[in-house]
């Protein structure tokens, strides 16, 4: 089985690409772990921290708080 075939198959059963079942399980390990971004990037196999933080601040929509709080102090 190649690469083609596991990403047709996931893409049929599951309805989603691959690469949404991973940020999917990496969202979730940020879930559990409450933000430990050191534990998820070895988990993720991420070679930076910066890319499991991408993932913490879609999930806690961080740059949103701000903005708002920027917002309503004016």
């Amino acid at each position: 089985m190649n690469g083609s075939t596991v990403y047709r198959l996931v893409s049929r059963i599951m309805g989603c690409r691959p690469h949404a079942l991973r940020h999917l399980a990496v969202t979730r390990g940020l879930d559990v772990t409450n933000g430990d971004v050191r534990a998820v990037c070895r988990f993720a196999r991420h070679s930076r921290p910066e890319t499991t933080l991408a993932y913490d601040d879609a999930r806690t929509d961080m740059g949103g708080k701000v903005a708002r709080m920027v917002t309503e102090s004016e």
